[in-house]
């Protein structure tokens, strides 16, 4: 006999259709439901740190462990609906055996369509949602930017059309084809280890807002290689679509040198602003520009308290690194047992730079770590496991032992913690830490100064750091090298 029901769950509208299930006591409700798991949905515009979308409707097909597609006209399948409350989240309790979750509304599309796995614990799975039905469009308001390279930046536009009488946002990206070129090559392409510094952000629109500007910071360096260009998209919109044309523009960078002039990094304010680009992914504050140049150009010399080697090394032992850029390095050995690539890094860090406040921080933070569990190699890696296979397969693979192992699981097991919140607490761990701090130490001089993978090399530096202890002499030889002096000029 078909049993149906409808019932309110988690603040989503919950609806299914079963057989042969067991009575559950769910609140002041009861439903019939079999196992002990939930599973969430959780939707959301655009991106993982959009606005969850509201009103969706949301299928879980069950079926028996080991099935290899799960689908409505499965044998012996049961379904569930339930409908998205106003964050964009609906769960599903009760939930055993082999499922597969497919999220709908009129007129959006999903990424991915649906997904699934073996249910073997409390789980969270996320959707990001794009609609073709909104009446604004973002675009940006030229479609190319010129700028003299001693600008210091240049300021995009982006402009909004149609209805402004909602919140709307849209992601930028700056790209360009030089790759690893040197930089005193003259071939018309810009080059982000040289000429500008690689800029991932979000545009946001309040309603009522028609126009938002972004800057991206230009680096002034001492060659006279001609006017050069690079690209910057549009891409992910949020509450609009994407006007076109209008998603890429392009930016040409105006050589102000007739002939190879004197290397600037050997300009105290050069050097810092640098260190401010490639360390922190961010234009320096006032105070701290400031600051940093008058500890160096007070130095005594021979002073190592003071010296340009001190201050490097501050950018990444600073508070604003360690709980930024070394916060996103760590979720790579801890998940995949690798240091993370530079093009992987990169776009992350820029995730959660910026000046940001406490809880703006925290939700960036929180919006990479749903995105990183998003990503295919992590959910193929992990997405299967039992929720002890799982903690014990993330502490194998960081390389650690550690005393809350136990209590892992079992919080897993009811629901005091999610797998987000597990993978987060072993990252942050101190053992992680610990682990890793000089490797993202030395991986973070070639990320930084040389914009480019470690080559086998930083092996080398690693047993140094382990060895004696001493920054010093590595930093050195990376700021003072002829590939990063060359960066800038002869």
């Amino acid at each position: 006999m078909l049993r149906k029901r409808v019932l309110s769950v988690s603040f989503c509208l919950l609806a299914f259709v079963a057989t042969n299930l067991l009575p559950a006591k769910l609140g002041t409700q009861t439903a019939y439901a079999q196992g002990a798991f939930t599973i969430t949905a959780q939707l959301n515009e655009g991106s993982f740190q959009g606005p969850g979308i509201s009103g969706a409707t949301v299928l879980l097909v069950m079926c028996a462990s080991g099935v290899v597609n799960c689908t409505t006209s499965t044998p012996g399948s049961t379904q569930f609906t339930a409908q998205t409350d106003g964050n964009g989240v609906c769960s599903f309790p009760g939930i055993t055996g082999r499922y597969e979750v497919t999220p709908s509304k009129a007129n959006y599309s999903f990424n991915p369509t649906s997904q699934g796995g073996d249910n073997t614990g409390n789980r969270t799975v996320f959707f990001t949602g794009t609609s073709s039905g909104s009446a604004s469009t973002v675009s940006f308001s030229a479609l190319g930017y010129s700028v003299s390279e001693g600008a210091g930046s240049v300021a995009l536009a982006v402009s909004r059309t149609g209805s402004t009488s909602g919140a709307a946002s849209v992601t930028y990206t700056s790209s360009d084809t030089a790759g690893l070129t040197n930089c005193n090559v003259i071939n018309g392409v810009a080059s982000s280890r040289c000429d500008y510094a690689v800029s991932i952000g979000t545009v946001s629109f309040a309603p009522g807002d028609v126009l938002k500007t972004f800057s991206i910071p230009l680096v002034d360096d001492s060659y006279a290689e001609g006017n050069e260009n690079f690209s910057v998209t549009l891409s992910n919109a949020i509450g609009a679509t994407l006007g076109s044309p209008g998603t890429t523009t392009t930016i040409t960078i105006s050589d102000n040198e007739t002939s190879n002039g004197p290397n600037p990094i050997d300009q105290t304010a050069f050097f810092v602003r640098q260190h401010y680009i490639d360390f922190l992914g961010r234009e320096p504050d006032p105070a701290g520009f400031q600051g940093w140049q008058n500890t160096i150009n007070n130095c005594p010399a021979g002073n190592t308290t003071c010296d340009r080697i001190h201050v490097s090394g501050n950018f990444f032992q600073s508070p604003e690194f360690q709980q930024r850029g070394y916060f996103v390095y760590r979720f790579y050995p801890v998940s995949f047992g690798r240091k993370p690539d530079y093009s992987e890094f990169i776009p992350d860090l820029a995730r959660v730079s910026g000046f940001l406040s406490d809880a703006q921080l925290e939700a960036a933070k929180i919006a990479f770590i749903n995105d990183f569990m998003a990503r295919p190699a992590f959910m193929t890696a992990y997405n299967g496991l039992t929720n002890t296979q799982y903690v014990d397969t993330l502490l194998s693979t960081a390389g650690i032992t550690h005393v809350a192992r136990d209590f892992w699981i079992a919080a897993l097991g009811n629901g005091t913690r999610t797998r987000a919140q597990v993978l987060r607490e072993i990252s942050e761990s101190t053992a992680v830490y610990d682990k890793y701090y000089n490797q993202a130490f030395v991986v973070m001089q070639y990320f930084g100064y040389l914009r480019r993978d470690p080559d086998a090399s930083y092996l080398n530096w690693i047993q140094v750091l382990d060895s004696s202890g001493d920054s010093r002499g590595m930093i050195n030889g990376f700021m003072n090298s002829l590939e990063y002096r060359f960066r800038f000029g002869p």
